[in-house]
């Protein structure tokens, strides 16, 4: 995750500023990057812009050789967001029938705030759904047309296979999805994905399949932790901050060791918005988040991460009684275990 604190370089910079700004600074924005990049070698950060960037061309009036070819880019997204869309709304609905909660897909759910939602990049869709109804929920999407993937988990220990937080699945007619057991990738953790559903129930007129704002800001600001330089997670925070900024709470999903990894790189990206002046409560949610920096550090030495490795073993030892009750429990006893080890 160490590469994921860099910030975008400036060439991004340069290209969310022409998608941020207003209409009549687009065209002079525009030629700004436009001389400054070659279109046939741009970062990889940057294509998860370039939807918003035709579109925001395209409003202005811009007239330049470049702007087809980010039309051919738009297009393509869309059909491809058409077919994720299309996917999570089948999963949806399976699981609806059957009466088990689920959290629609992070980015789904900020691209509501987006003033053009085509313009959000959307990958295969992570369908979230309780721990405990985890089983039921497979069960369901088995008898709906959808199977799991052969990405080699059957080859896993009995243990890992009864513990795992991810299935990819696909239907008959070609949809493509990962029903999960968590809400952010990078924050897997028991408490705090309990904490997500009580937090969704808690939104006064929602609820389930909408998680609470501050969980979708996470979800925001914690994606593409993996690419160094990301820019796609910023218009999309922007616009969530500026919709519900005074509604965002990041103490109540950050503020646990399970996220003292993620926490710089957050505090480093809610530090560019403020600088670039991209969302008016930025500033308010950079000191919270450097408060909690500071409340929990990562281990830096080497006795702290001794000391550290050891809290964690000694934790998995007296979790591990109640994790084998809780999982036999789940499954309606032994012989449901079996039946679930036979069938994924």
């Amino acid at each position: 995750m160490t590469n994921s604190t860099l910030g975008p370089i400036d060439h991004d910079v340069l290209l969310l500023r022409v998608i941020t700004s207003p209409v009549a600074e687009v065209e002079d924005r525009w030629s700004a990057w436009a001389e400054a990049v070659d279109i046939d070698h741009l970062s990889q950060a940057a294509y998860g812009l370039l939807p918003a960037l035709y579109k925001t061309v395209e409003a202005a009036g811009v007239e330049h050789p470049w702007v087809a070819r980010l039309r051919g880019v738009y297009r393509r997204q869309w059909t491809e967001s058409q077919r994720h869309l299309a996917a999570a709304e089948a999963v949806g609905s399976v699981l609806a029938a059957a009466g088990i909660e689920f959290l629609r897909p992070v980015d789904q759910q900020v691209s509501r705030f987006l003033p053009d939602p085509a313009t959000q990049q959307l990958g295969r869709p992570r369908v979230a759904v309780g721990w405990w109804t985890t089983p039921a929920a497979l069960d369901a999407l088995t008898r709906a047309g959808w199977h799991l993937d052969d990405d080699g988990s059957r080859a896993g220990s009995l243990r890992a296979r009864l513990t795992r937080t991810s299935w990819p699945i696909s239907s008959e007619t070609g949809g493509a999805a990962v029903l999960v057991n968590f809400f952010d990738p990078w924050l897997v953790d028991e408490r705090r994905d309990a904490d997500v559903w009580s937090r969704a129930r808690a939104v006064s007129g929602s609820g389930p399949p909408d998680a609470s704002p501050a969980d979708v800001a996470v979800g925001v600001l914690t994606d593409q932790l993996d690419l160094p330089g990301a820019v796609r997670w910023a218009p999309a925070v922007a616009a969530l901050l500026d919709a519900v900024g005074e509604g965002v709470d990041l103490d109540a999903v950050l503020d646990r060791r399970a996220a003292r990894g993620v926490l710089p790189v957050v505090a480093g990206r809610i530090r560019f918005l403020a600088a670039e002046g991209l969302a008016r409560d930025a500033g308010r949610l950079l000191r919270d988040v450097q408060t909690l920096v500071a409340r929990h550090p990562l281990p830096v030495t080497t006795p702290e991460r001794a000391a550290d490795w050891s809290r964690r073993r000694l934790r998995g030892l007296v979790r591990r009684p109640t994790a084998v009750r809780e999982i036999i429990g789940r499954h309606g006893g032994l012989a449901g275990v079996r039946d679930y080890l036979a069938r994924y």
